[in-house]
């Protein structure tokens, strides 16, 4: 494990299944406004996120989780933008 064994790391887990879950329905549900607003509230914690493990990896560059975590939050940051642009252009 990167940061050893901490249980929080199962809640925050489990609370993007959930999220993930509820993004599906509202795709499948064709709920787009909805939807619209969960990618960019997703978009803005993916930039938080990301910039919360920016910090650490300035502070600590040895820490390989945090490199991680910081290029998944920038990928996911750029995809929801993407997507924003995409669903603004064809609406």
């Amino acid at each position: 494990m990167l940061w050893g064994y901490s249980p929080w790391q199962r809640e925050i887990a489990f609370w993007n299944l959930g999220i993930v879950i509820v993004a599906i329905l509202l795709l499948v549900k064709k709920e787009y406004t909805t939807a619209t607003l969960l990618t960019k509230a997703l978009t803005a914690m993916s930039f938080l996120f990301g910039a919360n493990h920016l910090f650490a990896v300035l502070s600590d560059s040895s820490k390989l989780g945090h490199w991680i975590a910081l290029v998944a939050n920038l990928i996911a940051f750029v995809l929801g933008l993407i997507v924003l642009v995409v669903s603004k252009k064809r609406s």
